[in-house]
């Protein structure tokens, strides 16, 4: 079976090796790892990897991109490889330029990308990998590859249900959350005790 992909597009070439740099030493071989400079080359890859029936488990893109921006560009992952998780590539002070700012807000807000992860500034940056990490964690979730996830049935700030919520998120258990048992995912939950929802 073909691994899952983590692709990274930025245009300056030291960012891009840091970014893929940091991406191989953590995450292979348990995933392939293509970085590119140029967007068209981007979406040949993403195309070949539909065409091939590989999944992008992850896209990351700089903001600024030749003939186009990060947000457009992971606008396409969406519609060639749906499950991805999708994020723009910023440097550390990108929301002191205004301009910056704006666009990452829009590229979020028109849902080309699902959040942002800040440039590696270091080797292992665990703050990019804390990020990326979250993502692949989400995208398992979604394609039901993580194995006995817990779920957690209550109202959004009920005090037990926030209790366990913490203690699984502390622990890094695999866990879900639903909000009260009256929703259609909560009911669809197999052999559900209804009697042990926390509210």
């Amino acid at each position: 079976m073909a691994l899952p992909v983590l692709l990274a597009v930025d245009e300056d070439p030291d960012v891009l090796e840091d970014v893929e740099t940091q991406l191989v030493q953590r995450y292979v071989p348990d995933y392939r790892v293509e970085a590119v400079r140029d967007p068209n080359d981007a979406l040949r890859t993403l195309t070949e990897l539909r065409d091939a029936g590989a999944d992008v488990a992850l896209a990351l893109a700089g903001q600024s991109l030749p003939g186009t921006t990060g947000g457009e560009l992971l606008e396409h992952v969406r519609r060639l490889h749906p499950h991805a998780k999708r994020a723009l590539l910023v440097p550390a002070n990108a929301w002191a330029d205004e301009a910056t700012a704006d666009a990452i807000r829009a590229s979020m807000a028109l849902g080309y990308a699902d959040h942002y992860v800040l440039r590696p500034a270091a080797s292992p940056d665990e703050v990019f990998h804390e990020a990326v990490s979250d993502f692949l964690l989400e995208w398992a979730r979604e394609r039901r590859l993580v194995p006995q996830t817990v779920h957690i049935v209550g109202e959004t700030w009920s005090g037990r249900a926030y209790e366990l919520r913490e203690v699984f998120a502390t622990c890094a258990v695999p866990h879900s959350f639903l909000l009260s048992i009256q929703t259609r995912d909560a009911r669809s939950l197999p052999r559900l005790d209804r009697r042990r929802s926390f509210r």
